[in-house]
């Protein structure tokens, strides 16, 4: 492909993704590597983890917004931010062993499976922050779980720590969103120096990633903050299923 138009589509994808990074709390690359992939036609492995230094700018753009409107809530961040570097550590290491193409099915089923819970979490009952009690066991495997995903499958984490903290804390939607930017900006680093070290990042790319990130979360959280939660969670659900389905099917054929 033409560098212009590769890296040039590269500036595209991550302004498009740091909009829903923003708005659903998540890091980016969880529409970043398919698109990678399908779009631009990265090797596989560079698509997981070129994404990962991409997401720390994105997430942090989308948590600002969201801690000027109060909606972090940091004893969630400290908990879940600690076991997520200990998980994003052995996640990121697990990747020697496999091959590009199972971690690719392995995104392709959490993109579905996350887009079932988007529909489903929409009818969940949450707390108000005040009434909110939650052991501190719960936020740390929480924690540890998603820095294992990020890590593993090169994602930001959030694709967990929303429902998550939705399903099983029962936090308010948009301090969900809020603090999981900030773990995700947080958990990001370990797995990108890990993957750096294994030779999993196109750095140049990286950079036409991220370069148009901050407008597109600050974009994206904006709309959150002014849009009904169900509207987003409902057409970024629809849209997930839509690519997992796409993004398996092209994996899987692969391979025969």
């Amino acid at each position: 492909m033409n560098p212009y138009l590769y890296y040039g589509g590269a500036v595209l994808v991550g302004f498009l993704t740091s909009i829903l990074s923003g708005a659903l709390g998540v890091g980016g690359a969880i529409l970043t590597t398919p698109a990678l992939r399908l779009i631009l036609n990265s090797p596989a492995t560079i698509a997981l983890g070129t994404t990962l230094p991409a997401t720390i700018p994105t997430a942090l753009s989308g948590a600002y917004r969201y801690w000027k409107q109060g909606l972090v809530d940091f004893r969630i961040f400290g908990f879940s931010a600690l076991f997520g570097i200990a998980g994003s550590l052995i996640g990121s290491y697990a990747t020697r062993f496999f091959s590009g193409t199972v971690m690719m099915i392995f995104t392709a089923g959490f993109l579905l499976l996350v887009a079932l819970n988007m529909f489903w979490k929409q009818t969940v009952q949450t707390k108000t922050a005040r009434a909110l009690h939650v052991h501190w066991w719960q936020i740390s495997l929480i924690g540890l779980a998603a820095g294992l995903l990020s890590g593993f499958l090169g994602i930001g984490g959030g694709i967990l720590m929303v429902p998550a903290y939705l399903l099983i804390l029962q936090m308010p939607v948009k301090i969900c969103l809020g603090t999981s930017l900030l773990v995700i900006s947080v958990i990001a680093i370990p797995g990108t120096i890990v993957h750096g070290m294994l030779g999993h990042i196109d750095w140049w790319l990286a950079l036409a990633l991220s370069i148009l990130t901050f407008p597109g979360a600050t974009l994206g959280a904006k709309l959150a903050l002014r849009t009904r939660d169900q509207k987003l969670i409902r057409a970024f659900a629809i849209l997930l299923f839509l690519v997992s389905i796409f993004f398996a099917y092209r994996e899987i054929n692969g391979l025969f």
